[in-house]
């Protein structure tokens, strides 16, 4: 099961309220991309493993991320629409949510319309169509929405079984054996600690990440009441080994180390079910190296599941990663936010003998900051010294 397009109408941040974003390609796909860079939905229908997305400092690009996670807390992993659903911020007091989802046999075009009241956030009413994925099936016939059939009306629906705050889609999402869930790593942006960890994790993995390190292993705790393992630690050169608790490995590993682990471990997670993971400013604590390994973790040959990662960046150097413009998104400030595929916004200047981070600082894009704004800032912090004020009064 794939989201492969998601629209929200109602959306407080973003130019004309609305915000926007499909996982499908736009561009011809060729056969050696196929199980790398796209995976095949049917036919000519091709979802991306890999979406970027770009912007400056506050052009919405975690806003961004928090709008995907919440559409995909419902529609994926069949989670109820409340207060705490990372969307919900974003609302205004009426949205409506437009979703294509493929699950095997169909697609499925959801609408739902959503209240979102000062102390309550309900589907007001909700429309399902959906199409017949034939051996004709092509991009073409699912692009016009005029093939679908109509399939399901909240509306016509007894609702007296059905919670306000679950959308109809749910039922669908009820009869799958296992979902191909999402899962993020945004609440770990600017707080580091190892919240993922398994017995099977790798020696190899962690040398991989601290090359420092001799000896890496997790066994379980001596008291049996007590879950949380124990990790054995020796570094090179050095005689004694520790043995250290989970919440104290921040101290013995590096801030990189712990993010990697946890990228790894939810990895190993998405991979396995085919599902979604979100990562917000992935270049954090990691090294160039590493984000091209978490990036071809997606378009390599261990991703035949159709995994796909989601991330945002501000250093345009990692999109070099990604070999297809329709994969990464801009946000743009204009004044509220704006998102849209790298692609469009190069027009007839898309070629692939450019380097992606070579167009971006070309400023072909307005993704940088402006030269009068780093002017300013140097004259500003210039003026400063000059004056003393920067240094510390006694």
């Amino acid at each position: 099961m794939y989201i492969l397009y998601a629209k929200v109408e109602g959306i407080k941040n973003f130019e004309n309220d609305t915000f926007e974003i499909d996982y499908t390609t736009n561009k011809r796909v060729s056969a050696e991309e196929v199980g790398g860079n796209v995976t095949r939905v049917k036919n000519s229908l091709y979802k991306l493993n890999t979406v970027a997305i770009t912007g400056k400092n506050a052009s919405g690009k975690t806003t961004a991320l928090n709008i995907i996670k919440g559409i995909q807390d419902i529609y994926l992993n069949n989670e109820s629409l409340t207060p705490d659903n990372s969307l919900v911020r974003y609302l205004k007091p009426t949205a409506t949510i437009h979703v294509k989802v493929f699950d095997a046999a169909y697609i499925y075009s959801i609408q739902s319309h959503v209240i979102n009241s000062k102390d309550d956030v309900y589907f007001e009413n909700e429309i399902i169509n959906r199409l017949k994925v034939t051996s004709k099936f092509n991009k073409k016939i699912y692009d016009d929405d005029r093939n679908y059939e109509s399939f399901l009306s909240r509306s016509a629906l007894d609702t007296d079984y059905l919670k306000k705050e679950d959308s109809i889609f749910s039922g669908i999402l009820n009869q799958k054996e296992a979902l191909n869930k999402s899962y993020d790593l945004i609440m770990h942006t600017n707080f580091n600690f190892l919240s993922y960890y398994s017995e099977s994790m790798s020696e190899d993995m962690v040398k991989l990440l601290d090359s420092g390190i001799e000896e890496f292993t997790i066994h379980p705790d001596v008291h049996e009441n007590d879950k949380m393992p124990k990790f054995k630690i020796k570094f090179k050169g050095i005689p004694e080994t520790i043995h250290s608790d989970l919440m104290d490995l921040e101290d013995y590993l590096s801030s990189g180390t712990i993010r990697a682990l946890n990228i790894f471990g939810s990895i190993i997670r998405v991979l396995h079910t085919g599902g979604y993971l979100i990562i917000d400013e992935i270049e954090n604590h990691l090294n160039k190296r590493i984000i091209q390994l978490i990036i071809e973790f997606f378009t390599g040959e261990l991703n035949v599941n159709g995994a796909t990662l989601i991330f945002s960046t501000h250093y345009v150097e990692v999109l070099d990663t990604i070999d297809r413009s329709d994969a990464i998104y801009v946000t743009q400030k204009k004044p509220k936010s704006d998102i849209h595929r790298f692609s469009d916004l190069l027009g007839d200047k898309d070629r692939n003998d450019k380097k992606k981070s070579d167009l971006f600082l070309s400023g072909i894009i307005d993704t940088m900051p402006t030269y009068q704004s780093y002017r300013g800032t140097k004259n500003i912090i210039a003026a400063l010294l000059q004056k003393g004020d920067a240094h510390e009064k006694n």
